[in-house]
């Protein structure tokens, strides 16, 4: 969508004014420098009229992949301006919010890449917001405004409270935490295999006396001993935009946050499951982007809490555990399958229910106005 908009101001108007007020005085005392004058500041305000207009004309803008932000801090946004005209295109201004970026020139046929800056002040998925061009060439008169929404997404990360520690990990069975061997690729003592070497690979798992015998680059492949892994499990149904300011999924997904980066510090497998598009979603490993992307997306989902955690519970190891962020009530029937898999549960209740929770869950509730730091860190 494109839109023009011209911004009359006082200093065109004194100007028209003064231009017809000399040539109204030259036309009775037939003054011939009156005449040059007038026209003159007639020439200047018609040249500025056109060329603010033209200069803006035809140019289209392209918005490219930016990288992700945190809440609170401000995106880059890199656009492309493209001139499919044969004309050079100078001294205008781009901008998506307040701060213009200026551009000397864009030569004809050409285009040029250009960074503006955008508030970020909450997360979610966005469309890349108004695009506002703007040119007052040459003479800074009759500025002309032309608005493009191209397409394109601006992603915005949640950001919660740097945690040091927590006691909500602690809660969990042990066993939970025990190192598994599985069989695949890692970097334990037990050797699976020796195969060839794939470019990237550490050169210090090199088995160097096969290598000279075969001519070929050798490696060990070792059996893989899991991490500690951290579950959480984020109850967003229908309920969790409300039921407080900030509402309930706001805190419970900047809980996560802070869980998930520390957990991340720790060396802990992280998983993060919670409804996304009327299904489960689920993001697991040490790559925190992933966990990230997916708490920035979310929204209140027509699932409610119990078929939720029910979801959850299923993709749950026997006798692991759950660390369950209910920002929507969450009732009896999700805690069969839990049951049934004797796992531990920790709840961290956003929501005020009603919620119905087995006698040994560890549960620990938070009001809108409880400090999360401290919530988090409580032992």
């Amino acid at each position: 969508m494109r839109r023009f908009s011209i911004r009359s101001r006082t200093d065109e108007l004194v100007l028209a004014f003064i231009a017809f007020f000399l040539f109204f005085v030259a036309t009775n005392t037939q003054t011939g420098w009156l005449f040059v004058v007038s026209s003159l500041i007639g020439g200047v305000l018609a040249v500025s009229f056109f060329s603010s207009r033209a200069t803006l004309q035809g140019l289209r803008v392209r918005a490219l992949a930016s990288a992700p932000v945190f809440a609170g801090q401000t995106a880059r946004l890199r656009l492309e301006i493209e001139n499919p005209l044969p004309r050079t295109r100078r001294y205008l201004t781009v901008s998506a919010g307040e701060t213009p970026v200026l551009i000397d020139s864009i030569p004809a046929w050409g285009r040029i890449v250009a960074e503006v800056e955008v508030a970020c002040p909450r997360r979610g998925a966005f469309p890349v917001p108004p695009i506002r061009l703007y040119s007052a060439t040459p003479f800074g008169l009759f500025g002309v405004t032309r608005v493009q929404r191209p397409e394109g997404e601006l992603l915005v990360y949640p950001r919660g409270p740097r945690l040091e520690h927590t006691g909500l990990m602690q809660t969990a069975p042990r066993r939970a935490y025990s190192a598994r061997t599985h069989n695949r690729a890692g970097s334990s003592y037990d050797l699976r295999r020796i195969r060839p070497y794939e470019p990237g690979e550490d050169i210090r798992a090199v088995h160097w006396p096969l290598t000279a015998r075969t001519g070929q680059l050798m490696i060990r492949e070792h059996q893989e001993t899991s991490a500690r892994r951290l579950s959480l499990v984020l109850l967003n149904g229908s309920a969790s935009a409300t039921g407080g300011e900030p509402p309930p999924l706001e805190l419970a997904v900047e809980a996560a946050a802070s869980l998930v980066e520390l957990g991340l510090r720790q060396g802990l497998a992280v998983r993060l499951l919670a409804a996304r598009r009327g299904k489960l979603a689920e993001s697991t490993g040490s790559q925190g982007h992933t966990h990230f992307e997916l708490l920035a997306r979310l929204t209140a989902e027509a699932l409610d809490g119990s078929e939720i955690l029910r979801l959850a519970a299923e993709k749950a190891e026997p006798q692991g555990s759950l660390l369950i962020l209910a920002a929507s009530p969450l009732g009896q029937p999700g805690w069969e399958e839990a049951r049934r898999k004797r796992l531990g549960v920790t709840v961290l209740a956003f929501h005020p229910g009603p919620h119905s929770f087995p006698a040994n869950v560890s549960l620990r509730r938070v009001q809108p106005g409880d400090d999360l730091l401290e919530v988090l860190s409580r032992r």
